[in-house]
């Protein structure tokens, strides 16, 4: 990934796994059981979508170069941006004139339509 050999739907094909996997974690430390977690990960709940859009932008830094190229301003801008999208990816459309925050709002739903048909 940091040498660019992904393709956009590689990368986005590789992102449901790991979310799925990050929220069982996360719902199996909460002391759910195995039932609950895998009735949880069937639904469309905040907390998948959360991780969806967190290894997302993840990916995006590996991508890049890393996390340690960013400047503090430039992180901060993408995780603000990641929130923005996760909100709306409850609605319909985004109010926004950057073109990240469109694909990252389509990528999202587009990842979470795989996860819930």
């Amino acid at each position: 990934m940091r040498k660019g050999t992904c393709t956009h739907d590689d990368l986005k094909e590789s992102i449901a796994e790991p979310a799925l996997t990050l929220t069982a974690s996360f719902l199996q430390g909460k002391g759910f059981c195995k039932e609950e977690i895998e009735f949880f990960l069937m639904q469309d709940s905040f907390i998948l979508r959360f991780q969806i859009a967190f290894t997302m932008l993840c990916s995006h830094w590996v991508s890049v170069g890393g996390v340690e190229f960013l400047s503090a301003e430039k992180a901060t801008n993408e995780l603000m941006d990641m929130d923005y999208v996760l909100i709306a990816s409850y609605g319909g459309s985004i109010l926004s004139n950057d073109s990240n925050v469109h694909r990252q709002l389509k990528d999202l739903k587009s990842i979470c339509e795989i996860l819930n048909p």
